[in-house]
Order: structure tokens, then sequence, then C-alpha cells
């Protein structure tokens, strides 16, 4: 069961697309509007962080086919390049996965849910994971964090040009309390030189956005025993 334009529209309690592109941007850092609305996804669609939860909505209202060449990976292509990467995560180093042009997440959220089906759900743990998404489509940003924030992933976006190496914002959406029945948090990363260097940008392209959601001290971890957990933290100057 999907959910369908009328059914984001009445969530977001909009008559027309451009109006609710605009609540998806608005609600990207406001926590409370946003958790609110994926808690009406999930009434709707219980299901529906099995599969792209934008997907038909987008490629129907929001694709930018003309100006920016979008369209969408089939799922069986993605499922199919989730089970080519696939390496024990005692074995992974860096990201979990890597994805230059994301889009709305389809690649990012097959190798999400190839990983998590791997363990008994009290035995998933989200800090194991962190993935590596780039999009340059102002359009597109909402969505992917929306899609990431809602299963409650661990994952940097970086909203600009992969080939330039030029970026708006870099955000870390992460699931603080390491709990796969939460949603993540969004946090945008300062425009620091040590930031700037990390991830090899040449030029930020926009003013900073000075938004953290996460105290350090508020970070929970639950690794498995025997288990590599990826190690990041946020930090702010």
């Amino acid at each position: 069961m999907a959910i369908l334009q009328k059914d984001f529209f009445k969530l977001a309690n909009v008559t027309q697309h451009s109006q609710f592109q605009k609540f998806l941007e608005d609600i990207v850092l406001d926590k409370e509007k946003r958790e609110e609305f994926y808690r009406g996804c999930i009434h709707i669609d219980p299901q529906c962080v099995e599969h792209d939860t934008f997907r038909q909505y987008f490629e129907e209202f929001a694709a930018e086919r003309k100006s920016n060449q979008q369209d969408f990976t089939p799922e069986s292509i993605t499922q199919l390049m989730a089970t080519l990467t696939d390496v024990p995560v005692s074995q992974s180093y860096g990201w979990t996965a890597y994805d230059c042009a994301a889009g709305t997440g389809a690649m990012i959220l097959s190798k999400w849910k190839k990983e998590r089906d791997k363990y008994l759900p009290w035995d998933y743990r989200p800090h194991n994971y962190l993935y590596f998404c780039q999009e340059l489509s102002d359009i597109t940003i909402p969505y992917l964090i929306h899609n990431l924030a809602l299963r409650g992933m661990n994952a940097i976006v970086v909203h600009g040009d992969t080939l330039e190496r030029t970026a708006n914002q870099i955000y870390f959406v992460q699931n603080a309390k390491d709990d796969p029945l939460q949603f993540s948090s969004v946090n945008v990363m300062p425009h620091t030189d040590q930031i700037k260097e990390f991830f090899d940008i040449s030029e930020w392209t926009q003013d900073p956005i000075d938004h953290i959601e996460d105290e350090l001290g508020s970070v929970v971890w639950n690794p498995l025993p025997g288990e590599k957990v990826v190690e990041y933290t946020l930090e702010s100057e």
C-alpha cells in the first residue's frame, strides 16, 4: 500500500504540489513537525519504510526529467547493487555505502534494508552503519533527508556538486538513541575549515545554518559483543 498524493496533502494540510514541497522543506529542521509527519505516514502505511516512501509521488510530481535528467533506478537494480556490495560489518571501514547522485535515496535505502534484514529486530544496531549521500538538486534534498530520518538511519548528506566539490550544506542524519524504532535527528555541519577539508569541499555556496539537534551527551551506543562500530561524533565550535 503506497501513500498517495491525497494522503500526503492531508498530512501536510495542503492542496497542491508547490505547497507540499514547501512543507517538506520547512520541516526538515523542525524535529517536532517532522516526526509528527513521519508518524502520520506510518499510520497510513505501516510498511512505508520497506520501500522508497516518496517514490511514486516524486516520480509523478517533482522529478526534474528535462532540466536535470532525473529518473528512478529500477528496484531490481538497487537490490542487485545492495547484494553485490554486501560485506560483513566487521570487515567494513569508513562508509557503509556511498551514492554520489543519491536522488531520493533508492540505492541507499535498498542497501540499508539489506543490512537491517540480516538481524533479528532486537539485535539490529543503527550505529553500526553510516551512509554517505551526495545530491545536487534543491528540490530532491528534502525527500532524501526525510527518507533517511524516517528510517532511523545514520547518514551524511552533502547538498552540492559532486564533480566541482562545492556544497550548500552538509547534513548529519543521526539515530542518536541507536534504536531502530526511533526516527533520526537532523543536524547541519558547521562551515569550518576542518569540515571543508574532511569532505573535500572546494567552496561553500550558501551561508552556514546553525542547527544541531543532538547534544554530544545524548548519543547512546549499543554495540553487540564482537561487532565493529563505525566511530563518528558530532562536534561544533
